[in-house]
């Protein structure tokens, strides 16, 4: 008598005696949306209006070195990034552009609240040798205004605590900055309407362009500045600019 069966049948009766299998392992990716460590309080109104944003004024020394600080995480998850793309988002969740916002905060990828919708930063990365970056900074030196053809900017030296996204991360080569923010003038309307003194050891946020040390002409620091219209804005004490 032949005891054989048919491979078939007896691949059928081995997975039913195992109780069937599953395709989903059920370990998809985790996403980090960093909702422990943001600092920051939804913004209840105001959006960019996309204007031009004007040069900070990077070739300053700013003064003093820094303290050197606390190392930040690296931008976790953000991508090497194409000219033109967004970025990938690390601790920064949020809708992708094109989809509906009430704040900045509700964009990721370094994306901003525009009429209602997410867009693109317009400094995702202008040239090569600079990227678009969102950024807890603890201040380390308040320096007060500088004015210059481009305008008013509020200069402050400090520290990168948490990057929470960064377009191209090899641009970064330190995180020591200084930080050139544009106040309203009759150069350019946008940014901080008034100066906003900060103190040592304050934690705001920014997002703009980072300039690296090695290009920045700034005392050995990187230069983060483009912060505002459509390029990013300055969030202190819990209001966003």
């Amino acid at each position: 008598m032949n005891l054989r069966l048919p491979i078939a049948l007896l691949a059928a009766l081995a997975l039913a005696a195992c109780g069937g299998a599953s395709t989903d392992d059920g370990g998809g990716a985790a996403t980090d949306d960093g909702s422990s460590g943001d600092l920051r309080r939804r913004r209840d109104g105001g959006v960019h209006d996309g204007g031009v944003a004007h040069d900070g004024g990077t070739s300053h020394d700013g003064g003093t070195g820094h303290d050197g600080g606390t190392r930040h995480d690296g931008g976790t998850g953000a991508d090497a990034g194409l000219p033109g793309d967004a970025g990938t988002p690390g601790s920064d969740a949020g809708v992708p552009p094109g989809g509906s916002c009430a704040t900045d905060n509700d964009c990721l990828g370094g994306g901003l609240c525009s009429a209602g919708a997410c867009v693109a930063s317009a400094c995702n990365q202008r040239h090569a040798g600079v990227t678009g970056l969102r950024a807890t900074v603890r201040i380390n030196q308040y320096l007060g205004l500088i004015q210059g053809r481009n305008g008013t900017h509020e200069l402050a030296n400090g520290t990168l605590q948490d990057v929470r996204w960064i377009f191209q991360p090899s641009v970064e080569d330190t995180t020591s900055v200084q930080l050139a923010m544009n106040v309203a003038s009759a150069i350019d309307s946008q940014g901080l309407p008034r100066e906003i003194p900060l103190t040592s050891g304050e934690v705001i946020e920014v997002e703009g362009e980072y300039i690296p040390a090695a290009t920045a002409n700034s005392s050995g620091r990187a230069v983060i500045h483009f912060t505002h219209g459509a390029c990013g804005f300055v969030e202190i004490a819990d209001v966003i600019y």
